[in-house]
């Protein structure tokens, strides 16, 4: 959809050029400074993490990939499970809410133990292990 603009005069024209100039420029910063933000969080969440390496957590498979499962914990911190570290044959199911084996299954919501197996702060990713 494209809006077309009748100016009165030059003043308005050029008002209106302006406006839709800084509008664009606000929401561009904005968005940089968002993309920051989520940046500083998850360093300052891994660097928390850095000296609990080896610890056992209780959180919730808050995602589903083929390349293994995120596990937010109680305190906010979302790391991964990697699929190779659970077993083989695990695939994301055909809506990719689970990883499964067909025996054992993790599932979008599903309460996980997990033991901390590391924590980059270079990458800004936590690693972690189900726990049994």
């Amino acid at each position: 959809m494209r809006t077309v603009f009748v100016a009165k005069d030059a003043d308005d024209f050029l008002y209106r050029r302006v406006t839709a100039a800084a509008a664009k420029h606000c929401s561009v910063t904005e968005r940089r400074a968002a993309d920051c933000e989520r940046a500083a969080e998850q360093f300052k969440k891994t660097e928390f993490m850095k000296d609990k390496i080896g610890e056992i957590y209780e959180g919730v498979v808050s995602g589903v990939t083929r390349k293994g499962i995120f596990v937010e914990l109680y305190n906010t911190v979302e790391g991964m499970v990697p699929a190779e570290s659970l077993g083989d044959g695990f695939e994301p199911d055909e809506n990719g809410l689970a990883l499964s084996d067909g025996r054992t299954a993790y599932r979008l919501g599903q309460a996980a133990t997990v033991k901390i197996t590391g924590a980059d702060t270079a990458e800004r990713r936590v690693r972690m292990a189900i726990w049994k």
